[in-house]
């Protein structure tokens, strides 16, 4: 599809957004369109600013407030993580760490969540939300951003919560252009059904190295190595290291006191400071669950903790390939109940973040010592590889341990 994005820009501050599973919720359905809305339960859309409005421009007056938007990480192509089909659109994950919106008559700034999209059929299905003095385009582009000092579930609740840029889109006669859209509609095709995902390797460089991780672990090919030591761990018997849980809309992530916390030894170059360690895992059936495989076969779930070189920062330095040193561990089911209690301490906080960007902090205390209980830290396997995820930076030191965690599958 070739697209043209219309010179219009929309900044609708949303007070509340909804969905009544009871209820259907359409467009052009004879018994289920934007006149029944006000229908839904309990009454979530009659409200006396609904969107969308038909924009008259006549009506329309200049407000020297409305200056330039300042966009940070516009520029950045690896802000795009995943791209989903959701059953009623199609929706574009972003790392809300990197990309946000403030200025253009906005008080705070507002972190980018996510991209979706509204499109027609050309005929009885309409395209575009809004509409300028009447006309509709065959698609609308949202841009939705969350106030950098709400939650995604708090903001919900506030006037100037949700921060959404609207653009139309119209189809031009010109084949494959502009690129950027060529290789975004490209990932189209791999999410036919609803609930499929995908992430955009952007650009495809980064992501076609020839030391691309995660891998498949072949025992029959590992070799032995005398120099894989012991590991020194500094802090994992320390029940403070732990400060905050974090939903990123990928996964959640724990948040660590690198001061307190690092490895060393293991054939490590150096000191390693823990930043953070964060879950990988499937749904049983369609979604897979660990990333890295035994023998080809997966777990599911691993978790990966995340230690930076001493000397260095969060930012991947594409020349050292031995600039992170991950740990991975997989984690298997057990049929006990609540056990190890270290791990339902920390499972007891996942219903306080139910939304990507909800942050809670960690006040109970919780050893990494504990939630490593059983595992062998002397017995793993080790390779030079990259990040799982785009950039996909060839600048990872990777060590699988052989022994799974074991954790009660009611966690």
């Amino acid at each position: 599809m070739d697209v043209q994005l219309v010179s219009f820009l929309t900044a609708c501050l949303l007070s509340t957004v909804h969905s009544e599973g009871s209820v259907d919720f359409c467009y052009n359905l004879p018994s289920c369109n934007a006149s029944t809305w006000p229908t839904l339960s309990p009454h979530q859309c009659n409200g006396a600013r609904q969107s969308p409005i038909n924009i008259v421009t006549a009506d329309v007056r200049p407000d020297n407030n409305l200056t330039a938007f300042t966009f940070t990480g516009f520029g950045d192509n690896s802000t795009l993580l995943n791209i989903i089909n959701t059953g009623k659109t199609v929706k574009i994950e972003l790392d809300g760490q990197k990309i946000s919106v403030s200025g253009g008559g906005l008080q705070n700034q507002y972190n980018s969540s996510q991209i979706h999209f509204h499109w027609g059929n050309g005929s009885s299905t309409t395209g575009s939300e809004h509409t300028v003095d009447g006309r509709q385009y065959a698609m609308e582009m949202h841009i939705v951003n969350v106030r950098a000092d709400l939650s995604s579930a708090t903001a919900l609740n506030d006037s100037t919560g949700y921060a959404v840029l609207g653009f139309f889109i119209e189809a031009t006669s010109d084949s494959g252009t502009p690129e950027s859209w060529k290789n975004l509609t490209s990932y189209l095709s791999k999410i036919p059904n609803e609930d499929e995902s995908t992430w955009p390797s952007i650009p495809s460089a980064y992501c076609s190295g020839s030391h691309q991780s995660p891998i498949n672990i072949v025992t029959t090919n590992v070799e032995a190595d005398v120099n894989l030591t012991s590991f020194s761990f500094t802090g994992f018997d320390d029940g403070t290291v732990m400060t905050e849980m974090t939903n990123t809309g990928r996964g959640v992530m724990v948040t660590l006191n690198h001061e307190k916390m690092m490895i060393e030894a293991g054939a490590l170059p150096g000191i390693y400071h823990s930043t953070q360690f964060h879950f990988h895992w499937g749904n049983g059936s369609s979604m897979p669950g660990s990333e890295h495989m035994i023998n080809g076969q997966r777990f599911s779930m691993e978790m990966h903790l995340v230690n930076v070189k001493e000397g260095s920062n969060s930012t991947v330095d594409d020349t050292d390939p031995t600039g992170f040193a991950v740990l991975g561990f997989f984690l298997k089911a057990t049929n006990d109940a609540g056990k190890p209690e270290s791990w339902r301490t920390l499972t007891s906080y996942l219903s306080s973040i139910s939304d990507a960007g909800d942050k809670v902090a960690i006040t109970q205390p919780i050893t990494m010592d504990s939630l490593l209980e059983g595992v062998d830290q002397t017995k793993y396997y080790r390779y030079v590889g990259s990040l799982t995820t785009p950039p996909c930076s060839e600048a990872v030191v990777w060590t699988i341990f052989k022994d799974p965690i074991e954790v009660s599958q009611d966690l």
